[in-house]
Protein backbone atom coordinates (compact mmCIF):
# COMPACT_ATOMS: atom_id res chain seq x y z
CA UNK A 1 0.00 0.00 0.00
CA UNK A 2 1.20 3.57 -0.90
CA UNK A 3 0.31 6.41 0.88
CA UNK A 4 1.11 9.60 -0.13
CA UNK A 5 2.69 12.25 2.29
CA UNK A 6 3.85 15.67 1.86
CA UNK A 7 8.01 16.52 1.61
CA UNK A 8 9.31 16.74 5.25
CA UNK A 9 7.24 13.79 6.67
CA UNK A 10 9.10 11.96 9.27
CA UNK A 11 8.38 8.42 9.93
CA UNK A 12 9.30 7.18 13.67
CA UNK A 13 8.19 3.65 15.12
CA UNK A 14 5.65 4.72 17.67
CA UNK A 15 6.91 2.36 20.61
CA UNK A 16 10.46 3.40 20.42
CA UNK A 17 10.50 6.46 18.76
CA UNK A 18 13.29 5.77 16.31
CA UNK A 19 13.27 7.15 12.88
CA UNK A 20 12.10 5.01 10.34
CA UNK A 21 12.36 7.36 7.23
CA UNK A 22 12.78 11.09 6.65
CA UNK A 23 10.79 12.12 3.31
CA UNK A 24 12.88 14.95 2.12
CA UNK A 25 13.05 14.84 -1.18
CA UNK A 26 10.16 15.21 -4.16
CA UNK A 27 8.90 11.44 -5.52
CA UNK A 28 11.32 9.92 -2.41
CA UNK A 29 9.48 6.26 -1.98
CA UNK A 30 10.73 4.17 0.87
CA UNK A 31 9.45 0.87 2.04
CA UNK A 32 8.33 0.73 5.30
CA UNK A 33 6.95 -2.77 6.09
CA UNK A 34 6.68 -5.86 3.45
CA UNK A 35 3.51 -7.09 2.58
CA UNK A 36 2.29 -10.19 2.35
CA UNK A 37 1.81 -12.36 -0.69
CA UNK A 38 -1.29 -13.16 -2.38
CA UNK A 39 -3.26 -15.82 -2.91
CA UNK A 40 -4.44 -17.62 -5.81
CA UNK A 41 -7.64 -16.67 -7.09
CA UNK A 42 -10.17 -19.19 -8.27
CA UNK A 43 -9.85 -18.57 -11.64
CA UNK A 44 -6.33 -20.25 -11.28
CA UNK A 45 -7.86 -23.38 -10.28
CA UNK A 46 -10.66 -23.01 -13.31
CA UNK A 47 -10.49 -26.26 -15.64
CA UNK A 48 -12.42 -26.99 -18.90
CA UNK A 49 -15.71 -29.33 -16.24
CA UNK A 50 -15.43 -27.02 -13.47
CA UNK A 51 -15.39 -23.69 -15.45
CA UNK A 52 -16.37 -21.13 -12.42
CA UNK A 53 -14.64 -23.00 -8.84
CA UNK A 54 -16.42 -21.55 -5.56
CA UNK A 55 -13.09 -21.63 -3.62
CA UNK A 56 -9.50 -19.59 -3.45
CA UNK A 57 -6.62 -20.01 -1.80
CA UNK A 58 -5.65 -17.11 0.60
CA UNK A 59 -2.73 -15.15 0.61
CA UNK A 60 -0.34 -14.88 3.48
CA UNK A 61 -0.20 -12.16 6.26
CA UNK A 62 1.53 -9.04 6.27
CA UNK A 63 3.78 -7.72 8.72
CA UNK A 64 2.21 -5.02 11.60
CA UNK A 65 3.09 -1.86 12.99
CA UNK A 66 2.11 1.32 14.52
CA UNK A 67 3.82 4.36 13.32
CA UNK A 68 3.57 7.96 14.20
CA UNK A 69 4.19 10.20 10.85
CA UNK A 70 5.35 13.76 11.91
CA UNK A 71 5.45 16.57 9.33
CA UNK A 72 8.47 18.58 10.12
CA UNK A 73 8.21 23.04 9.16
CA UNK A 74 9.75 24.07 6.29
CA UNK A 75 10.47 27.57 5.51
CA UNK A 76 10.03 28.71 2.32
CA UNK A 77 10.35 32.32 2.39
CA UNK A 78 13.52 34.16 3.49
CA UNK A 79 13.77 38.09 4.41
CA UNK A 80 16.23 40.33 2.70
CA UNK A 81 17.24 43.77 5.28
CA UNK A 82 16.35 45.05 8.00
CA UNK A 83 13.07 44.27 9.77
CA UNK A 84 12.51 47.87 11.51
CA UNK A 85 14.00 50.03 8.58
CA UNK A 86 11.49 52.90 7.63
Amino acid sequence: MYIKVPIGTVVKDSETGEIIADLSRDGQVELILPGGRGGKGNSHFATSTRQAPRFAQDGEKGLEKEVILELKLLADVGLIGFPSVR
